[in-house]
């Protein structure tokens, strides 16, 4: 009887001591799982805020796109009057030309 039970003792302590340390693994897991969430997080955080001031150059970028392309919408409008001056101050010229020659030849 007293064999049998030395033999439970003794199996019941070798559960024990490994049960030990497969808490001690997991334990030891558990941390190293932590450390790598925190890394995670950090990680997280840093490729946030870079998301953000890309967000912010990406809106100041838009913004002054839609400003030249104003800008420039103005510019071709002015070009565009400008070439119709143009026009006109060349059909002036040619008709003081016109009669210059005309003026010549009667001359």
């Amino acid at each position: 009887l007293e064999r049998m039970r030395q033999r439970e003792l003794n199996t019941t302590r070798e559960r024990s001591e490994q049960l030990q340390g497969e808490l001690t693994r997991a334990q030891s897991l558990n941390e190293e799982t932590e450390d790598h969430l925190q890394a995670a997080r950090t990680e997280t955080a840093s490729v946030r805020q870079e998301l953000q001031a890309m967000a912010k150059t990406l809106h100041l970028v838009t913004r002054e796109r839609e400003d030249l392309a104003s800008q420039l919408q103005s510019l071709t409008q002015e070009v565009e009057q400008g070439k119709s001056m143009g026009d006109c101050a060349r059909e002036a010229l040619q008709q003081v030309a016109n009669k210059l020659q005309e003026a010549k030849e009667e001359n």
